[in-house]
């Protein structure tokens, strides 16, 4: 039960319910713009390829990193900060919380801030992995400044094999929507390529969450 609880807060942010400081709120973001986040990288195959689309297309988005990884490549953490887009907090290692204690779980957090404060300083953006966490650590983040981005569309670019069944799912979407990627799948750069261009024909803009 105490890993459901954040499922009902995920569907209360969806409906801009959750107003608090802590939260980034749907009724908070610019209905003109699309919030484009990644998960789970930096990847040196895909995210430098992500990184030279997005500026191409000028385009700014917020990548969700693990700490681990950006220690790994360090090059690449510098080129998401220098080309202007934001860092946040998606635990050091990657492990699920369901399967890990309340202190390592807040360990996890702890390191990959640590990390991400070597890149980007004044961010304090959380994403827990698969969106799950407990009551509890919800209540830890808040206590300790920090503001918990989950989404409102998922582009399951992780588990589908066909780009164009994303592409379609996300031409059905519309501005306001914080949308998940993952940089370390290869359907990623290929759906951007197509959406982007296709997203700003539509009239969208861009933005981060900060």
């Amino acid at each position: 039960m105490k890993h459901v609880l954040p499922r009902i807060l995920r569907k209360m942010f969806c409906s801009g319910l959750i107003g608090c400081h802590g939260v980034f709120p749907a009724g908070a973001v610019n209905k003109a713009k699309l919030y484009l986040t990644f998960d789970d990288g930096p990847c040196p195959k895909h995210t430098p390829r992500i990184l030279e689309l997005l500026a191409h297309h000028e385009v700014s988005a917020t990548f969700f990193c693990c700490g681990g990884l950006l220690e790994k490549y360090p090059d690449i953490a510098c080129g998401i900060v220098k080309q202007g887009h934001m860092l946040g907090n998606h635990t050091f290692s990657h492990k699920i919380f369901t399967g890990i204690s309340q202190s390592e779980r807040e360990s996890e957090i702890t390191m990959c801030q640590q990390a991400i404060e070597q890149f980007q300083s004044g961010t304090r953006l959380f994403r827990p992995p698969q969106g799950l966490m407990s009551l509890s650590d919800f209540f830890w983040l808040l206590k300790y400044g920090y503001r918990i981005a989950f989404w409102t569309i998922d582009s399951l670019d992780s588990f589908q094999t066909s780009s164009e069944v994303i592409e379609t799912r996300l031409k059905s979407c519309g501005g306001g929507n914080v949308i998940l990627f993952h940089d370390d799948a290869e359907l990623c750069v290929q759906v951007l390529k197509k959406m982007i261009p296709w997203w700003k024909a539509q009239g969208y803009s861009f933005g981060t969450i900060d």
